[in-house]
């Protein structure tokens, strides 16, 4: 039956646990101090705890088994000095084997790979530890103070040289790896510098208090004597040094995992950031300073179907490698966006996915208000295109009008003028030439009215001579005094009839409800826009929502990206004001 990854977790830190716990008992059982029981467990326990931490936050790096192994290889050690054989031999043989582990974990954390010196220096660390361990298993020495259960041979010469050669090289390496992992620091970007820097000066004091260890086997090999003669107390205060500096490895790993959890309040201002504007290139700046990345670049999947940069460039998203990681933000069709950010961010992923949420959002949003914003300049169009259909249809009544019915009602007051004449000529006092007479009159006025009603439906003067006349002789038959101020040449058609025609419902709405002596049209170009506005002196408290007439005059404006305002306060006159962008 396999066991789930949570439960598997578990099972490794309790069995960690419980081998800590047998070696506290045997230490205790064997007459070890007790100060120094409890830092040791202390210290176990620590790199466990770090260990499941590490585990949880990234089941798929190794961290969190590497920190758990740790522990247990700490514990190990303790059997050296215990006296209880076989266990104080192999104590004494695997002892700071979490050496190598530290090693690597500093080297590679988080999940970052080997580079080439980084191998080599590890690769010279282990073989110093596997050297040292073979020949404290199989080489016996009385140098040692017991009997090894294990050797093959007994030769003192073999077995110091052997600890001396290995010392130097587990020195050397120790040091180089202390290099290497400054030299990788440095390098870092600010995201991964922040967590790495823990746990590399940790690491780093590990591994020079490794190489100090080493090089003092090396001394008491070469002189028979200490590296550094301590005495009391300072010899104490140096081996709990020693275990001090181990300890800072999984406390640095603590810091460094919290650091980058306190950048999780950079999300609200990222937030804040994104609300004023999305624009690609203001929303790759936020997310660099809200994850503390200058490195990181925004990719947004284009509706042409490519991926494009922050600054619309066409470009593929790079793949990951030992540096970098990518994020892919997807929506309900597909991908949307990728970031491709620090690796290191990967330690904390809630930080990641809280601040690609929140740019989640912020395209989606992009998106959807672009879609709007299409959509409404679909309907305007679609309803500039209606207008200017109707004006269409307008003109080509007031033609048909024009052309055909007024001519033929011109043709006929000719042919009624001439039956009068030849009635005159006959009878001037017969009766049916006063009919005829009549009829003639009748036809006269018929005449004038069908010319208002072509003038009313498209006025020819608006098309030939442009808005100033139109709008003069909308003032010369309004029925009060009407003062004009136009100040505007020829511009778009479609904005000439609007003009005239808000003119034209402003003056009739004066005539029929506005009970004024006078009223005033001032029109104007400034900034790309005509301004027009028609004041009355009259009582004021006009409802144009109930009106059809100025609610198709807003339509036809919005159509044009125009807009109409009316104020009419009881007894203070009505004033119409409507702006309409134009070239």
């Amino acid at each position: 039956m396999l066991v789930s990854g949570p439960s598997r977790r578990r099972l490794t830190a309790v069995s960690a646990i419980s081998f800590i716990a047998v070696t506290t008992a045997v230490g205790a059982s064997q007459g070890a101090p007790v100060r120094f029981l409890v830092v040791d467990t202390s210290l176990g326990l620590l790199f466990v705890a770090a260990g499941v931490i590490a585990w949880e936050r990234r089941p798929e790096v190794r961290t969190g088994p590497l920190l758990v192994a740790s522990a247990v290889l700490w514990s190990v050690g303790a059997y050296a000095p215990a006296g209880l054989m076989p266990w104080a031999v192999l104590g004494f043989a695997f002892e700071r084997y979490y050496d190598v582990l530290l090693a690597f974990l500093v080297l590679t954390f988080p999940d970052a790979r080997l580079q080439r010196w980084d191998r080599i220096v590890l690769g010279a660390l282990a073989a110093g530890y596997v050297i040292r361990t073979s020949s404290r298993l199989l080489v016996g020495c009385p140098c040692t103070g017991s009997e090894n259960p294990f050797a093959v041979v007994e030769q003192q010469a073999l077995f110091e040289r052997a600890q001396l050669f290995t010392s130097v090289l587990i020195a050397v390496a120790a040091l180089g790896v202390v290099a290497r992992a400054l030299s990788r620091l440095r390098s870092s970007a600010p995201a991964a510098r922040r967590i790495l820097r823990p746990v590399v000066l940790a690491g780093t004091v590990a591994a020079i208090v490794a190489a100090y260890d080493a090089v003092e086997i090396a001394a008491l090999v070469l002189g028979r004597n200490e590296l550094l003669p301590f005495g009391e107390p300072w010899l104490e205060i140096v081996a709990w040094s020693i275990i001090g500096a181990v300890a800072l490895v999984p406390l640095g790993f603590l810091v460094g995992a919290l650091r980058l959890r306190l950048r999780r309040s950079a999300i609200a201002r990222l937030a804040l950031e994104l609300d004023r504007g999305t624009d690609p290139q203001r929303l790759r700046n936020a997310l660099r300073v809200a994850l503390d990345d200058p490195g990181l670049d925004l990719y947004l999947w284009s509706s042409a179907g490519i991926w494009t940069t922050a600054s619309g460039e066409p470009a593929d998203v790079p793949a990951e490698d030992d540096r970098r990681a990518r994020t892919l933000l997807t929506g309900e069709n597909g991908a949307i966006a990728a970031v491709v950010h620090d690796r290191a961010l990967r330690e904390d992923p809630g930080l990641v996915a809280a601040a690609t949420a929140v740019l989640r959002l912020a395209v989606e949003n992009e998106r959807l208000t672009a879609l709007d914003r299409a959509r409404l300049e679909e309907v305007r169009a679609s309803r500039a295109r209606l207008v200017e259909a109707g004006d269409r249809e307008r003109r080509r009544i007031e033609r048909d009008l024009h052309d055909g019915a007024q001519q033929r009602l011109i043709g006929v007051a000719l042919c009624l003028r001439q039956a009068r004449d030849q009635a005159m000529a006959t009878d001037p006092r017969a009766r049916f030439v006063d009919v005829l007479d009549e009829a003639a009159e009748e036809l006269r006025t018929a005449v004038v009215e069908l010319r208002e009603l072509a003038r009313g439906i498209h006025p020819t003067v608006l098309t030939e001579e442009g808005l100033r006349p139109a709008v003069a002789g909308l003032a010369r038959r309004a029925a009060v005094p009407v003062d004009l101020d136009v100040r505007c040449g020829r511009l778009d058609p479609g904005v000439e009839a609007a003009a005239y025609y808000i003119v034209a419902e402003a003056l009739t709405n004066v005539t029929r409800h506005a009970h004024a002596s006078g009223a005033t049209v001032s029109i104007s170009r400034d900034d790309g826009h005509l301004r027009v506005e028609v004041s009355d002196d009259g009582g004021g408290g006009a409802d144009f929502a109930r009106g059809s007439g100025l609610e198709g005059l807003a339509d036809r404006l919005d159509a044009l990206s125009g807009r109409l305002e009316v104020a009419s306060p009881p007894g203070g006159g009505t004033r119409l004001r409507a702006e309409i962008p134009c070239e």
